[in-house]
């Protein structure tokens, strides 16, 4: 049966490989062509986003040549107009050499602000001291040379340097200058006489006019409708590379001119957007139609191989488990039968030899003896069929707990006192410390786990050995630990041992009795509880083994109360 199980495993393995190897055939056969089609798109895909790229880096340089070009010329007509009226008689005449404000504010301020469009004008004599000031909105803030800002300051300094070069009618200097206000276009000439002689001073330094022009909303609005730049913005701070600079006469930048680009590129994809996505569905089409029935075949096959590798992990897992019940059923079967078989010989021997030896040659002693074997056989004998009866009840979920509140001291006692007779056979001293604590639960099944674990750990620990029970609270668990001296356990023993009809050693070698129940009947009944169970062991060096109970099945314990034995 066996040899056909593994010979029908080994066939639908050699199929489903069969269908492995003819599915990466059809794979192999259609990579080509959709690579070749991906390459196809996506070549194509790349030029036309270079181009859009390279369309809308035009685009933007033609935007901001378009923007310089702009500031430029406003930058030139207000320079022409200062330049105009600081070399005029009339302003060295009533500005420096005989101040007449009425004539300043009439001729320079008023007209240059009506007149010329100009946001403001401004005069400056010896050490920036302001002469006059004209502005659209407040002129009081130029009053003072101390408030001037530095952008200013050196494009006055500009000025009077660039006069000093010996030419007839020098250039102004232009530049940006940055107030409270906002950020201004701006350009600076020294007031001449037209003859070309000295210039008139203010005490040791000529005189300077300057004019500017505020970056506001009204300039942005005359910038867009005459030089059709589109949507024109100004930019205060950390003007980025996507914009023109506004630098002051030494070269800091203090704002940017900003605008909204036109994208082509993207416009011409954005059209494109349609007739590209039918292009590649046309191109899916016709390739689908090339590989259709390859595509078929290669489904059927893989609905084949998909069944088949079904089929073959249910065949594994039968098969797994038909073994693991197999070995259980021998493991079972081995134990039980020396389990069974020892006890009932001894009681039929025994009770054969009571019955047909004659009364006189026995005496009482020897009847009593054969009696005290004859009753230990049938506990040992009741105790294993009780064992496999409450396995079964707890397998099928038939197990009830009958709770009620116990003195955890009694039941330990009941349980050190059943196996306190075994402990002093071998040798070996049990410590039960008392610990005055009282228990709800089921106490027909926490005596069953105590009285296993004790007599496991009487079992297995050697002459001269200790036994002893330990319980706590701790991390929100009643902990009832039974610890041993004995021959302790590898890891995979452990393993073992936790599992019904699960010995440490061979049932057929080892030479300590027992079902291989009382650990899992134990781990089960803690559960049952709400618990569970703990096992730590070291060859050698002995086992402890742990219940842990909810905290919750303490009564009258403070929460968070912790005892030590």
């Amino acid at each position: 049966m066996a040899g056909d199980k593994r010979e029908t495993r080994d066939s639908v393995t050699s199929r489903g490989r069969r269908s492995a190897r003819f599915g990466k055939l059809v794979a192999a056969h259609l990579l080509p062509t959709f690579i070749l089609v991906i390459g196809v798109v996506a070549v194509g895909a790349g030029l036309l986003f270079y181009s859009a790229h390279q369309q809308n880096a035009v685009s933007q340089n033609a935007g901001r040549h378009l923007a310089q070009t702009a500031i430029s010329v406003v930058t030139e007509e207000i320079e022409a107009f200062v330049r105009d009226y600081a070399y005029w008689d009339a302003t060295a005449e009533h500005l420096i050499v005989d101040y007449n404000p009425d004539w300043a504010d009439e001729n320079v301020g008023s007209w240059a602000i009506e007149g010329l469009e100009m946001s403001g004008a401004l005069v400056f004599g010896a050490d920036n001291r302001v002469i006059n000031a004209a502005d659209l909105h407040d002129a009081d803030r130029f009053r003072e040379a101390a408030k001037l800002r530095k952008s200013l300051v050196a494009l006055i300094a500009r000025a009077r340097d660039i006069s000093r070069t010996g030419d007839e009618m020098p250039p102004a200097a232009t530049g940006v200058f940055r107030d409270g206000y906002g950020i201004h276009l701006a350009a600076a000439a020294v007031i001449q006489w037209e003859d070309g002689t000295d210039a008139p001073l203010d005490g040791s330094e000529p005189g300077v006019l300057l004019f500017y022009r505020t970056i506001d909303d009204t300039m942005l609005a005359n910038l867009e409708a005459r030089f059709l730049l589109s949507a024109p913005r100004l930019v205060l701070n950390d003007p980025g590379g996507g914009m023109v600079p506004l630098r002051s006469v030494d070269g800091r930048v203090l704002g940017g001119l900003a605008w909204q680009s036109e994208t082509p590129g993207t416009d011409m994809l954005k059209n494109l957007a349609l007739p590209l996505l039918a292009s590649v569905v046309i191109m899916s089409i016709l390739v689908g139609m090339i590989v259709v029935r390859v595509v078929h075949s290669a489904r059927q096959v893989r609905i084949y191989q998909a069944d088949l590798e079904a089929q073959t992990r249910k065949l594994r897992a039968a098969w797994s488990e038909a073994e693991n019940a197999n070995r259980s059923k021998s493991r079972f079967l081995a134990m039980m039968s020396h389990e069974l078989r020892t006890p009932l010989n001894a009681v039929i021997g025994f009770s054969d030899f009571m019955r047909q030896a004659p009364q006189e040659v026995m005496d009482y002693d020897r009847v009593r003896g054969y009696a005290e074997d004859i009753h230990t056989s049938g506990t040992f004998l009741l105790a294993l069929i009780n064992d496999i009866l409450d396995m079964s009840k707890i397998e099928s979920n038939r197990y009830e707990l009958y709770e009620e509140e116990i003195d955890l001291d009694t039941i330990l006692d009941q349980s050190a006192t059943l196996v306190r007779g075994m402990a002093k056979e071998r040798g070996i001293r049990l410590s039960v410390p008392a610990s005055g604590q009282r228990l709800r639960v089921d106490a027909r099944a926490l005596k069953q786990i105590l009285l296993n674990l004790l007599s496991n750990a009487v079992k297995f620990s050697n002459a001269g050995g200790i036994v002893r029970v330990d319980h706590t609270v701790q991390d929100g668990m009643v902990r009832i630990a039974v610890t041993d001296s004995g021959i302790g356990m590898a890891p995979a023993e452990i393993e073992k041992a936790l599992t019904p009809f699960g010995q440490a050693k061979d049932a057929h070698v080892r030479n300590m009795e027992g079902t291989g129940l009382g650990l899992n009947i134990a781990k089960s009944l803690a559960i049952l509880h709400g618990g569970d169970l703990e096992l730590s062991s070291s060859p050698g060096k002995g086992t402890t083994v742990t219940i842990l109970l909810p905290e919750s099945r303490l009564v009258g314990a403070p929460a968070g109360a912790v005892s030590a034995a």
